[in-house]
């Protein structure tokens, strides 16, 4: 018996293997087209948290409002591309007293990226979203370094009068006891802050000041405000070395110095700094004397003497302080993831 094949089996076979063929290559195409879309929205997300952190974390630096922080933040979230489904988060932003130190500002930034194959695989969109968290530290007058930036003390063409000293302008200081008298070294007591004029300092040691250098700023209760005047600040006395060892852990850090334009003397020693304003400073080196760079200018007789080298970025008070109380707190702002 002889057995005939139907012509249209074969070509069945063929329209269920190109069926296949067309959902793999319709599956790729998603793949390449919608999924390569979203990689590069979820990049612009990226942006747009990270824009929106760090507004949000200047904001609540400089103005302590946590609603117009929410705003700044959310506007910058938008202009990089991300939808109203926005949080924000910033537990310390109207903070005026308390601890000082590190505070942080988290955003969630999100777009929905709609498909454009992929929908005929029964797929419409994905949230593509990004996270982002600021932090903002204080590093000025309510976080200064414990070391004074005497205004007739200062090495090379950095006067700290001049309001029109550019930034970027070396600066460079020798703290030696035979400067400052009665081995106080320019060091300063941060926990006597707003003493009077004929203040008798007993307690000069230096304390858990000590490590105010290593962190880059005062981390105590946020000091007052500096007034129109200036203020007096106690001396510290005792071993200043490894302060200035442990200064060296903030080089490339921007710092803060106390200004000061004299000191009160009770026998030969200083016993209260006047504070008259504050500088920014980019730390780039702490030479102890027999290291210290030409730049520093002769080294003193006294070899426990220390050379610091900085960059002057900006005063903390006066005419050009950015800050609307006058308070003279500058902030280093950045991301931290």
């Amino acid at each position: 018996m002889r057995v005939t094949r139907l012509r249209d089996e074969d070509s069945g076979a063929v329209l269920v293997f190109v069926a296949l063929c067309l959902v793999v290559l319709l599956g790729m195409t998603a793949l390449t087209v919608d999924l390569g879309r979203a990689v590069a929205i979820k990049r612009d997300m990226v942006n747009a948290a990270d824009a929106a952190a760090l507004a949000g974390a200047d904001v609540c630096a400089r103005d302590r409002n946590p609603v117009a922080a929410r705003d700044a933040a959310l506007e910058l979230s938008e202009v990089n591309g991300a939808d109203g489904a926005f949080t924000f988060n910033a537990p310390l932003c109207n903070v005026t007293n308390g601890p000082a130190g590190a505070r942080t500002v988290s955003v969630t930034s999100k777009s929905f990226v709609d498909y454009l194959i992929a929908p005929i695989l029964g797929f419409d969109g994905t949230n593509v979203v990004a996270r982002a968290t600021a932090i903002y530290v204080a590093t000025g007058a309510r976080n200064p370094v414990p070391f004074v930036a005497a205004t007739d003390k200062v090495q090379g063409d950095c006067d700290l009068d001049n309001a029109n000293l550019p930034i970027g302008a070396p600066c460079y200081f020798w703290f030696d006891n035979d400067d400052f008298s009665g081995s106080t070294f320019g060091t300063l007591n941060l926990d006597a802050w707003g003493v009077s004029p004929d203040e008798n300092c007993a307690d000069k040691e230096l304390g858990a000041n000590s490590h105010y250098a290593e962190i880059g700023g005062y981390d105590g209760p946020e000091l007052p405000p500096l007034p129109d005047g200036g203020l007096w600040v106690c001396a510290a006395t005792g071993n200043a070395q490894p302060m200035y060892t442990s200064l060296a852990e903030a080089i490339g850090k921007i710092i803060a110095l106390p200004v000061t334009d004299g000191c009160t003397l009770q026998g030969s020693h200083c016993e209260a700094f006047h504070v008259i304003d504050f500088t920014r400073l980019e730390l780039t080196g702490v030479f102890k004397a027999s290291e210290a760079p030409a730049e520093c200018g002769p080294p003193p007789a006294n070899g426990s003497a220390t050379c610091i080298t900085t960059t002057w970025q900006g005063r903390g008070r006066g005419t050009d302080d950015p800050n609307p109380n006058g308070s003279g707190a500058f902030f280093d702002i950045r991301l931290v993831r």
